[in-house]
């Protein structure tokens, strides 16, 4: 377990120590949100939060993964084909950050959600089962759409807890912690490592997430990954 605990304890500082950057980078750039009526701070907030999570969980698990120490099985990142993850996720946060300087349109975001979606479902892997009580559903032609559906599906689930502080954050801190702990019981050693550094990526940006927070989670790559990993979780089940 020390692996683990090390893991998230750097993950949390590195993410710690990047998202106060994050924020001076957002007010040089104009990245604010600003109080409304619908809007429950009522001071002027940096957004991009979501970059210092990025960073810290890619950097981490980058270097983690070629430090033996840490017992990441071989060639695990290749076998979860782990550049078109990264593809897939930039194109997410990509669309958050320009969300985040000008609201995009509904039907955008969602058509670029979709195409990291595909790319998941096409280049890593696809839900082809679902388990019912009495056996299991084999998806066959519909298991692309299903991948779609589930990954855009919970990413915008969790985006729309994001109304107070703190809250879609720290649910996929939640989430991320209990994928962890499944992972364990199944004995599924990759998506433990990488949900604990996703967990501890996440909790290190939720310092000042909390209210009244000083910056925004805005950018959607963490739910991404947070659905990601619970997906991959179900197909190792």
């Amino acid at each position: 377990m020390l692996k683990y605990f090390l893991l998230f304890c750097i993950a949390s500082i590195c993410s710690l120590l990047l998202t106060p950057l994050m924020r001076s980078i957002a007010i040089k750039l104009g990245a604010i949100d600003l109080p409304g009526e619908r809007k429950i701070h009522d001071q002027p907030t940096p957004r991009l939060g979501g970059l210092s999570i990025f960073l810290s969980f890619n950097l981490i698990l980058l270097i983690a993964s070629q430090i033996g120490f840490f017992y990441f099985p071989l060639n695990f990142l290749k076998e979860i084909k782990f550049g078109w993850l990264l593809v897939a996720s930039a194109i997410v946060l990509g669309l958050g950050a320009l969300d985040d300087f000008r609201r995009m349109p509904p039907s955008v975001k969602f058509s670029f959600q979709i195409i990291a979606g595909l790319i998941v479902a096409l280049t890593i892997y696809k839900i082809e089962t679902i388990s019912i009580p009495f056996g299991t559903i084999s998806l066959g032609i519909w298991s692309i759409p299903a991948t779609v559906l589930w990954v855009v599906a919970i990413t915008n689930a969790i985006n729309l807890l994001d109304g107070l502080d703190g809250l879609a954050a720290g649910t996929s801190f939640i989430v991320c912690a209990a994928i962890f702990g499944i992972s364990l019981l199944q004995q599924n050693v990759g998506i433990a490592l990488i949900s604990i550094i996703l967990a501890g990526s996440v909790l290190g940006f939720l310092k000042y997430n909390f209210h009244p927070a000083s910056i925004f989670l805005a950018t959607r790559e963490p739910t991404f990954l947070a659905s990601f990993f619970l997906s991959s979780l179900f197909r190792g089940a």
